[in-house]
């Protein structure tokens, strides 16, 4: 998990703190580093504050759990990146809160209020539609976050078998290609007549 944190760089930037990614403690009770810096590559060591606390709401499905994650003070923090909380759980962030009051996509930690995320150590649940002569049957599903799903993969639910033919995720919908289930939000399936001997890639009771 890579760490961003705001520093001055000698070679391209001695007046101003850019971009560096944290590479390795040197000396965390000095609060030493070895850093990178973003806009020109020099590696350097460089001097960052001790990390403090900021709150931190990860939700798991429809509960959410109020936390902290303990970051440096100048470390930037955007919305999509992961973190993770004091007790190690990893979440990505889904929200910002700035101390000024406004929700914003990227901040440096110490003008952070809280940070919203959710959980990627939980099984990616995903909503699966059965269509059938204009009629709909939904499930909810839980499968690893990494599990690859495609347009014509054969699901079986309570033995019925059926096939995915269109495949909805948080920002679109194909009907060719795949997806993460971490990504998907929802599955759009055909029944298999029974008659059709197919052997299921996903077989859920």
């Amino acid at each position: 998990m890579t760490r961003m944190v705001l520093s001055r760089c000698p070679s391209c930037s001695t007046e101003e703190e850019v971009v560096h990614e944290v590479i390795k403690v040197k000396s965390e009770k000095k609060g030493i580093y070895l850093i990178r810096c973003l806009e020109c590559g020099h590696t350097h060591l460089g001097i960052i504050e001790r990390p403090i606390a900021i709150k931190a709401i990860v939700s798991r499905y429809e509960e959410s759990e109020v936390t902290k994650c303990y970051l440096f003070p100048s470390e930037v923090i955007s919305k999509g990146e992961k973190i993770e909380t004091y007790t190690g759980e990893l979440m990505e962030v889904t929200a910002i809160d700035s101390k000024g009051g406004k929700r914003v996509d990227r901040s440096i930690a110490e003008e952070i209020e809280c940070v919203w995320g959710k959980s990627l150590e939980t099984p990616a649940r995903v909503g699966v539609s059965l269509i059938k002569n204009g009629k709909t049957t939904s499930w909810k599903i839980e499968l690893p976050r990494h599990k690859v799903i495609s347009v014509g993969t054969i699901i079986e639910i309570d033995g019925k078998r059926m096939e995915v033919f269109k495949i909805r995720t948080v920002d679109k919908t194909i009907d060719r290609g795949r997806e993460r289930a971490q990504s998907i939000k929802r599955l759009y399936c055909r029944e298999i007549p029974p008659r059709i001997r197919i052997k299921p890639d996903i077989v859920l009771r």
